[in-house]
């Protein structure tokens, strides 16, 4: 169950659930399966969809509701596995489900209902069935029949069902065969043989009750075995767990620290995209600055230019002005 949870084999794990409800059938268990019935019907028809597999899940809820006496949910879900059936065309699935509609019938004490399923079971199982399922569907109507108060069709159908077993296996089918012969014939007034077939039908009880003695211990071992695999289940899923949620708490810290390196490496971005920002601002106003002191610095050139020309005309003046005095003096 563990690997197929792990590995998402929803099939596989729906028949695991199956096969666990159907031993804690056996055990007697009834609460513990119809939640492994339930489970594994839950699986199949959210994932699975398997008709087939529905079909006979529906058949199993059915059996254990009629066991706890709920009638109405045991019909409801034999009623769902008996749509299955006829629309799968399978003739022995769909005998079994009337079968099972005359048996909760009959605990209901709707004879003639119960009868009325009981014959179509009949019908099918005598043209599908396999020799058990004879055996089952004559037990039946035989019983039905005595039910009703007709012991001679009674016997006759408890007759044909012994006719197919085999007397040496003792059976659940042989024991209601021989309690089945057993009142038919007490019905009739033949005590011999009411007697015979009643102290047959008490020695395959006692070996069936035997039978089961022995087995309890077998049941117990495998009810052990059950809890040593649902242990041992739950201790692998919580290591699993144990060791997903490590991983998922690294990958937190991981991821954590990721953010946090972004965050830093975002902050440092913006800090030297600013820096990048001033700087080139920066360039710009000295190279402004630059051209301004260059135009200042030809300005001022400009004029000390400008007044040197100035200053050279004037001293040229000066000059022929002397000149021109000196020559006055001399012709004097």
């Amino acid at each position: 169950m563990y690997i197929y949870t792990k590995q998402n084999r929803d099939r596989g794990l729906c028949n695991v659930y199956t096969n666990l409800g159907n031993s804690y059938y056996y055990l007697g268990n009834y609460d513990k399966a119809l939640d492994y019935y339930k489970r594994s019907l839950a699986l199949n028809e959210k994932t699975v969809n398997d008709t087939e597999v529905n079909s006979n899940i529906y058949n199993n809820i059915g059996i254990i509701y009629s066991l706890r006496k709920n009638f109405l949910m045991g019909q409801n879900f034999f009623n769902k596995a008996l749509q299955l059936y006829l629309r799968s065309g399978d003739s022995l699935s769909v005998a079994h489900g009337y079968n099972n509609f005359g048996n909760i019938l009959l605990e209901q004490d709707m004879l003639d209902s119960a009868f009325y399923f009981f014959k179509i079971a009949l019908r099918l199982k005598e043209k599908f069935g396999e020799r058990t399922d004879k055996v089952d569907a004559y037990n039946n109507i035989g019983d039905m029949y005595l039910k009703k108060g007709d012991a001679e069709r009674g016997l006759q159908y408890g007759l044909k069902a012994l006719e197919l077993q085999d007397t040496s296996y003792y059976t659940v089918n042989l024991r209601q065969s021989y309690e089945l012969l057993s009142e038919a014939y007490g019905a009739k007034k033949n005590l011999p043989l009411s007697f015979l077939y009643f102290r047959r039908r008490t020695a395959v009880s006692d070996t069936i009750a035997e039978r089961n003695k022995l087995s309890e211990l077998l049941q117990k071992e495998i009810i052990l075995e059950v809890n040593k695999v649902h242990l041992a289940d739950s201790l692998a899923m919580a290591e699993e767990t144990r060791i997903q949620s490590l991983e998922l708490s690294q990958k937190k810290r991981e991821n954590n620290y990721l953010v946090i390196s972004l965050c830093i490496a975002g902050l440092i971005a913006v800090l030297l995209y600013n820096r990048f920002r001033v700087t080139r601002k920066q360039k710009h106003i000295i190279a402004e600055q630059k051209v301004l002191v260059e135009q200042k610095q030809k300005e001022v050139l400009d004029s000390i230019h400008y007044a040197k020309r100035i200053q050279q005309s004037l001293l040229t003046s000066e000059k022929y002005m002397e000149r021109t005095i000196r020559k006055l003096k001399e012709k004097k």
